[in-house]
């Protein structure tokens, strides 16, 4: 059997079809010296020459795979379609765009090798288009301010992480922001450094203002994941407690004070909404409840994935002359 490569590096794209062969030109000279590799694009339903660009640069490097998403599915499919079909002991993800320098990849493996589980970069000299900076820096503070974490740059795509800590990250929707996150909630070790960023080589930026609302809601779904994954109904139990006696004092009030005073149970009214609180906070119990047996049924959604991998053997001189053209 063939060994595990040491590295695997995962890039996902989206219509990023003049940056794919610059891109693995600077990629190449940086794995050939950390040992033995193999870089994973996943072709993300690209609706240009993206897909092209990849099936004829996989003739040309042997250690280059191409995985094609039936469509256009998001960074956590394309994340997961990576992390299934690699194979390296150390994960390395980063974007398509040359935002990211492969240069780093060599600093994130040696901060990892120290011990860490994941190893995250923060893009503190930022030199993207000025929307997707102020949107970027909007989206870590609030991330901040919700998840009380210490991290600068949330979004920042350039990780390593160990082959275990990427098994245990069961992403889905738009978590993959939050990588970092969840893999610290589960128990690994997570770190930052700084890393460079450069402005985009080609083609449009896929981030921005409009991004926000999806990162929101996502942020709320990470929260919720993080502090009652494995048990819902503290949550919702909490809050349907509060409720039922809520209502259930206040129908007590009218009904003593009606029988034990007045005679006559009046406000009726209020009595009404004694009985309205009741009543949610049992719905609210119920959700906590089928919350927690969802989690014990485990259950997953198929994965929709078109798998096509692309390769050619081709000798160190060949190689070097598709790099230089």
């Amino acid at each position: 059997m063939k060994p595990s490569p040491y590295i695997s590096v995962i890039i996902p794209v989206y219509n990023e079809q003049d940056n794919i062969k610059p891109l693995l030109t600077k990629i190449l000279p940086v794995t050939r010296k950390l040992g033995s590799y193999e870089v994973i694009f996943i072709d993300d339903g690209s609706t240009d020459f993206t897909l092209d660009s990849l099936k004829t640069a996989s003739g040309w490097f042997p250690n280059l795979r191409v995985i094609k998403l039936a469509v256009n599915s998001g960074k956590t499919a394309a994340y997961n379609a990576g992390f299934k079909y690699s194979s390296g002991k150390i994960i390395i993800t980063m974007d398509g765009d040359l935002q990211d320098n492969p240069e780093d990849i060599p600093k994130l493996i040696k901060k990892l090798e120290e011990g860490y589980d994941l190893v995250k970069g923060w893009k503190y000299n930022g030199k993207g288009i000025f929307s997707k900076t102020i949107a970027s820096k909007f989206f870590n503070f609030l991330t901040s301010l919700i998840m009380g974490t210490e991290f600068h740059d949330m979004n920042c795509p350039m990780r390593a992480m160990t082959r275990d800590c990427m098994k245990n990250l069961r992403l889905h929707g738009g978590l993959y922001r939050f990588i970092p996150l969840i893999a610290k909630a589960r128990g690994f070790s997570v770190t930052e450094i700084k890393i460079d960023n450069s402005p985009r080589f080609s083609g449009n930026s896929k981030y921005g203002f409009s991004r926000l609302s999806k990162g929101f809601f996502d942020l709320i779904t990470v929260y919720f994941l993080i502090r009652f994954q494995e048990f819902p109904l503290h949550f919702f139990g909490l809050i349907g407690g509060i409720l039922f006696m809520l209502g259930f004092l206040i129908d007590l009030f009218l009904v003593l004070n009606g029988l034990l005073i007045t005679g006559v149970i009046g406000h009726f009214a209020m009595l009404l909404f004694g009985v309205l609180l009741m009543l949610m906070g049992v719905q609210f119990l119920g959700t906590g409840l089928i919350g927690e047996l969802v989690i014990s049924l485990n259950q997953n959604e198929p994965e929709k994935i078109t798998a096509e991998v692309f390769w050619k053997n081709r000798t160190e001189t060949e190689i070097n002359h598709y790099t230089i053209q």
